[in-house]
This record gives C-alpha cells, sequence and structure tokens, in this order.
C-alpha cells in the first residue's frame, strides 16, 4: 500500500471520530431507539452529517486528481474496513460492557421508547382506552418494561468503588490497653484492630486484602478501604437511578392502564428516593424526582377519579418545584390542579 498523505490520514481520522460518536450514541442510547429519540440526538444526527460531507468533499477531490483515497480501493478494501469501521464497532462493544454504568443503556432503550408512544398515548389527566390496550399488547412496549426491570436489577447489585469510608465513633470501653479498637473493615466485616492512639495509619485487612487507612479527627474515626477486592456497593447514586428506573416503568404501565402496577412501582421509586431524602433533605436532584413521582401518583388519581388525593400529589410535587425553584411544569401541574378543584 504507498504511503498514505495528510490529508488522506486526517479524512480517516474524522470518519473514525465520526463513526465512535455515532456507536457511543448506540451504545448508550440503542441503535433503533436513537432514530426516535425526544428531544432528537443532536450528536449523532451531527455525526452523520459530519461524516457524510467528509465522504462527499474527499470524493470530490479524489475525483479531481488532489487526494488519493488508498484504503477504499479494492485491494485495500479489507484493511480498510477493519480500521474505518472495525475501531468504531470495538469502542462499541467496550461502550456498552466496560465503560457505560450497568443498566443505563437498557434504562435509556426502554425510556425513549416510552416518551415516543407519549405522543399518541398520554394525555395528562385523560384515560385513552384503546389506546391503552393497543399499546398494552405491543410486544415492543413488553420488552421496554423487561428492560426497565434489567435496569433496576443491575443497579440493585451496586457499584464498584475506588474506595469506601465508613464513620465510627471513639468508645472509650472498647479500647485497648495498647490504645487500639476494633473497627469493622468496611469492605468485608472483619474486626480489625486500628490504633487510634495515633491520628492516623494504615495497614490491610486479613480477610479481603484491601488496604487500609485511618484518620482520627475529634472522637470520630475515618475508616477507609481501597484497593481491586473491594466488593460491590449499593451507592446513594445507584439508589436514584432505581428510583428514576421504576418511575419511568410507572409512567409506561400507567399509558397501559395498568394503574395498579403503575401505583406499585412508583411507592417503590418514592420508598428509594426517601432513602436517600433521609439523609440528604436538600439534594435538589433527589427532590426533582420526589415532585415527579408525586405528579405521577397524582395523575393516575386523577384519571381514576379521586379527586380529593389528586389535588393533594399535585400540590405537594408544586410545593417541592417552587422550593428547589423548579418552575417548568408549574402551569401544567397549576391548570391539572384546578381540574380536580
Amino acid at each position: 500500500m504507498e504511503d498514505m498523505t495528510t490529508l488522506e490520514i486526517v479524512v480517516y481520522a474524522v470518519l473514525i471520530v465520526t463513526n465512535c460518536v455515532i456507536v457511543w450514541q448506540w451504545a448508550k442510547h440503542g441503535f433503533l431507539e436513537v432514530g426516535i429519540q425526544i428531544p432528537p440526538n443532536t450528536k449523532a444526527i451531527g455525526a452523520v452529517v459530519m461524516g457524510v460531507t467528509t465522504l462527499l468533499i474527499a470524493g470530490f477531490a479524489e475525483r479531481k486528481g488532489y487526494i488519493s483515497l488508498s484504503l477504499v480501493k479494492e485491494e485495500n478494501m479489507l484493511k480498510g474496513s477493519a480500521i474505518i469501521i472495525g475501531s468504531p464497532m470495538l469502542f462499541f462493544l467496550m461502550a456498552r460492557y466496560m465503560i457505560l454504568p450497568k443498566g443505563l443503556p437498557e434504562y435509556n432503550r426502554a425510556r425513549n421508547r416510552t416518551f415516543f408512544w407519549t405522543i399518541k398515548h398520554y394525555e395528562p389527566g385523560k384515560k385513552k382506552e384503546k389506546e391503552a390496550s393497543d399499546l398494552a399488547q405491543f410486544s415492543m412496549a413488553q420488552k421496554a418494561l423487561n428492560l426497565f426491570k434489567r435496569s433496576i436489577n443491575l443497579q440493585e447489585r451496586g457499584s464498584r468503588s475506588g474506595s469506601i469510608t465508613r464513620e465510627f465513633t471513639i468508645d472509650e470501653e472498647r479500647i485497648d490497653w495498647d490504645g487500639a479498637m476494633e473497627l469493622s473493615c468496611p469492605n468485608c466485616g472483619l474486626q480489625v484492630k486500628t490504633p487510634i492512639s495515633i491520628k492516623q495509619g494504615s495497614g490491610f485487612c486479613a480477610m479481603c486484602g484491601c488496604g487500609l487507612g485511618f484518620k482520627v479527627i475529634g472522637n470520630i474515626v475515618y475508616l477507609t478501604v481501597f484497593g481491586g477486592k473491594i466488593g460491590r456497593t449499593v451507592t446513594s447514586s445507584n439508589k436514584h437511578n432505581i428510583a428514576v428506573a421504576y418511575e419511568e416503568m410507572a409512567f409506561l404501565l400507567r399509558m397501559m392502564n395498568k394503574f395498579d402496577e403503575a401505583n406499585n412501582a412508583l411507592d417503590k421509586a418514592e420508598q428509594t428516593i426517601d432513602e436517600i431524602l433521609s439523609d440528604c433533605k436538600k439534594n435538589k436532584r433527589c427532590l426533582a424526582t420526589k415532585s415527579l413521582i408525586l405528579f405521577r401518583k397524582a395523575e393516575i388519581a386523577h384519571v381514576l377519579g379521586d379527586k380529593e388525593k389528586a389535588k393533594r400529589f399535585y400540590q405537594e410535587s408544586l410545593d417541592i418545584d417552587v422550593d428547589i425553584g423548579d418552575y417548568k411544569e408549574r402551569s401544567l401541574v397549576t391548570r391539572l390542579i384546578s381540574e380536580v378543584s
């Protein structure tokens, strides 16, 4: 193969980068679902436009003799395909199975489908019998529900982190004669003798083999475990993702008129988000999710004719929005409150 010019290398580089952007969106949002996203996926669209434009310009330049695209010649077609198409597809596999958080692609695919179906199957405070029946029998909708469930299951397994830190209050009665106190390893739970008579130090856990570090501040000992053997833990981020997935799944069930199942999913979503808010009452992200869960509950009660419950949940949702300064849906919620008053 003849030596490539700088211009030719630039063309291939642009094609590889645009293909990587496209497959990243495929990995993150789903192959078919990218085409029905609301709002449209501008990154994928922009990458397609740039890639096609680059090919057209390069083809025109080659016809005029300004450039030679050696990798698209018949004798180099296999190698060219491996470089221009194979590398982005390898990136797709890495993104889907190694880079992206577990459960995120499944959640995004289900969510994209759900929001696409709202165009025909959803009107706030209204019940659509035929549309709901059609959606409930639609195989893609059933698959979306399964994707939500898989996303939740994967998030419930927890996440691996670089370290885990736990706090322990110093108990004078538990301090040995040598100034050490037995504390539970944050990773495996084994009792580890920690010399709290000094301000900080490090060591290893005999059970799980992870590194340990501790720091004494006042009457609190901060014990941190780190290393490659840390087990999974369900973090607040995992819990928030679980709550959001339950809420979105409930929205799809509501559009199917499966109101009992939708309310059950919303109860689980609310219970999960309340676990986070019990420790962090001012977290705006979690409060916004709580507001949406309450809105979903209100809207189902509205459809079922329970005006008192609907009004109460609408008002609670609106109060949270006001507290966190989120006024995007204020006019909608106010209108729905007037309908049930």
